[in-house]
């Protein structure tokens, strides 16, 4: 899958999808298969491909063990049992290691693709269910691009319910989790995502974005 990685980087989205899908068939690893799977979500996400993105992201959540329901009719029940679990579970401490935190980093990753490809099929309250899961299982990773992006999507979802004060301080902390990353480029994107916010809920002109 190394080299699919590296055909996505130089924009090679074709093969680096035939890439991935030959590695997968040549993977018999469970969190090896679900990485590629994540990665190839990634390359559709690269394209705009919202069906290909979701349809990948659902293949590594079933890779995990958490395959979501595949009937219009289950999706209502799955929506109610996602909040439940939302509202019963608490922030995560970032204490998980070894097994458990590889794979909360690959749910992390996975939601966030399912919530990114909703929002450009129009569903919203999809979108923002899994972004929501995508929070819950990055503030488990700890220290980590997902921790990161995790505080900067809480910053977004909470600007607009109208927390404006709680919106900055979530971005404040995803700012001092990229900087001890040392990671410019995860800087860079929670900074776009906070004028992003802004500019939705009409509180900047767009000079941030410039």
């Amino acid at each position: 899958w190394l080299l699919g990685t590296a055909q996505h980087r130089a924009g090679r989205f074709v093969d680096a999808v035939e890439s991935l899908h030959k590695a997968l068939v040549a993977s018999a690893d469970v969190m090896e298969r679900a990485e590629i799977v994540r990665l190839t979500a990634v390359v559709h996400d690269s394209t705009w491909d919202s069906g290909g993105e979701i349809s990948a992201a659902e293949q590594g959540l079933a890779e995990l063990g958490c395959r979501l329901p595949s009937r219009r009719s289950h999706r209502a029940a799955f929506r109610l049992a996602l909040i439940a679990s939302l509202l019963r579970s608490t922030p995560g401490t970032g204490k998980a290691d070894g097994w458990k935190r590889e794979k909360y980093r690959l749910l992390s990753n996975l939601y966030r693709s399912l919530s990114m490809g909703y929002r450009r099929e129009m569903e919203p309250r999809l979108s923002t269910l899994f972004s929501l899961r995508e929070i819950q299982y990055g503030l488990k990773v700890g220290t980590s691009a997902e921790t990161v992006r995790a505080r900067a999507r809480q910053a977004v979802l909470t600007r607009s319910s109208g927390r404006e004060r709680w919106a900055r301080a979530f971005t404040a902390r995803a700012l001092r989790g990229a900087d001890q990353l040392g990671d410019q480029r995860l800087r860079a994107y929670v900074e776009w995502t906070d004028a992003m916010s802004t500019l939705d809920r009409g509180e900047d002109d767009g000079s941030r974005l410039r």
